[in-house]
């Protein structure tokens, strides 16, 4: 587990610092009556579901980090909190439980996330996303009127918040701003996340006739057979996603010379397109600019335009890029399944956070913070710094928040951080533009807007010359 204070012991440092992705288990012999108790009708499912996401853990009345149980339908709330849903399945032997903050699957018994066809379960996660975010694939039209009414309005708390932000960015005149961004912050550009159900890539991905869903994202189906994962790659790289205004407004955080470093998880390539320098920037969980030869004795790298070109024009017929030196697979470097994250980010955040104290504000975006490493980041800001989410619901550290400001108090332990929260009502791009407004560079966001995107190809294609 990882501390949630700025120490960690050496077993979990090591953790952070080599962290890798899970496969979710998908033959999980433990879907059965024993463990799962689950009506077939919909209807009943609803009004199970209803109030699930609010209701504290049977133990200790956390809200923060709760998982459901699927057979006696408790709340118990997770490792990182009070561990009681551990307790939980120690004392019933309950195995399978449903995670509340990410719809992810875990089974005790198998000691894994989980993967199950199984209906009922997944008409479940249907009603626990539609109870938790309002929305469901399918009501898009319901939630654009939701947020043009909302547009206008913004609740004394969340302004508060922004103007706090606001002051603080105005206050600072070095580079000593990080950002962390995840998945969220893209959802305005198009990006489909991975597991909501109906809409989500792992929902649609039948064509490439996988054993399982998450194979095309792992390394040992890649090496047997990686046409699937080129297949979706190709699609991915030919859309042209566009970066949001919140991206470019972390490259204006650049251009004022506020920044100090930006992670992301993100593998779309959309703050590289926002303009963010190089060396500014921390891809967690790798991009598509580069790539390499998956031979261990061989490594040679390749840029996106060799693998665009390699990969070739016909839409019936994909090519699998293959090392010019030795002829093995040439593999872009994203992180799969059973890899370890880049070693660019422990140095980054070695020399950011865990060995300096230059970071004055770090700034969340979009993310849920359940995904380790790279969740625990915001636990290694300085003392004294202040910390802001920018995010659709609370999460992590801020799920302790009362309101939306919490206000630090000098060396304490435990509440050392002045901590921000923007959400609720707003998107991530209308609380952007709300503070640039406020930081007076509207102007300069709008131009940097209607500027557009690098092409990621082209410049591949130029740094190879």
């Amino acid at each position: 587990m990882i501390s949630s204070g700025k120490t960690v012991n050496a077993e979990n440092h090591g953790k952070l610092m080599t962290g890798f992705l899970v496969t979710p288990k998908r033959d999980c012999p433990h879907i059965n009556n024993e463990h799962v108790n689950l009506p077939e009708d919909e209807e009943q499912i609803k009004s199970l579901v209803s109030g699930i996401c609010s209701k504290p853990c049977k133990d200790c009345e956390d809200i923060s980090e709760n998982w459901f149980c699927l057979k006696c339908h408790s709340n118990c709330c997770s490792r990182y909190v009070n561990g009681h849903m551990a307790k939980h399945f120690e004392e019933e032997n309950h195995s399978i439980v449903l995670s509340l903050a990410d719809l992810s699957l875990y089974c005790y018994e198998c000691d894994s996330y989980i993967e199950t066809p199984n209906s009922s379960i997944r008409t479940l996660r249907k009603e626990v996303h539609k109870e938790k975010f309002g929305l469901y694939p399918g009501e898009e039209e319901e939630k654009e009127e939701t947020v043009e009414e909302k547009k206008v309005e913004i609740s004394s708390d969340n302004l508060q918040a922004i103007e706090i932000l606001a002051e603080k960015i105005k206050n600072i005149d070095d580079e000593s701003i990080i950002v962390l961004t995840g998945a969220g912050l893209s959802t305005a550009s198009g990006i489909p996340d991975f597991r909501t159900p109906g809409t989500g890539l792992y929902d649609n991905l039948e064509r490439y006739n996988l054993p399982h869903a998450t194979a095309i994202f792992e390394l040992s189906y890649f090496e047997e057979n990686p046409k699937p994962f080129f297949e979706l790659s190709r699609d991915f790289i030919s859309k042209g996603y566009k970066p949001s205004k919140a991206h470019y407004f972390i490259k204006l955080l650049e251009e004022k010379g506020r920044l100090l470093r930006l992670y992301t998880q993100n593998i779309d390539g959309l703050e590289a397109k926002s303009g963010v320098s190089k060396d500014k920037l921390v891809n967690c969980h790798g991009m598509y600019d580069t790539a390499h030869c998956i031979n261990e004795d061989c490594k040679e790298e390749y840029d996106l335009a060799f693998v665009k070109e390699a990969m070739g024009d016909d839409e019936n017929e994909i090519k699998v890029p293959l090392c010019k030196k030795c002829g093995s697979y040439v593999k872009p470097d994203i992180v799969l399944f059973g890899e370890s994250l880049p070693d660019r980010y422990a140095q980054c955040l070695t020399k950011d956070l865990l060995k300096s104290s230059k970071c004055k504000l770090l700034i969340i975006i979009g993310t849920s913070l359940k995904v380790y490493p790279v969740a625990a980041i915001p636990n290694f800001a300085p003392n004294g710094s202040t910390r802001c989410l920018i995010n659709r619901e609370k999460c992590g550290p801020f799920t302790t928040i009362d309101g939306n400001v919490r206000e630090g108090v000098e060396n304490s332990k435990h509440n050392a951080y002045t901590d921000l929260f923007i959400g609720e009502e707003l998107s991530i791009d209308e609380s952007v533009e709300k503070l640039v407004e406020l930081l007076d560079w509207k102007e300069e966001l709008e131009e940097l807007y209607k500027k557009g995107p690098i092409d990621l190809v082209e410049q591949s294609k130029k740094h190879e010359k």
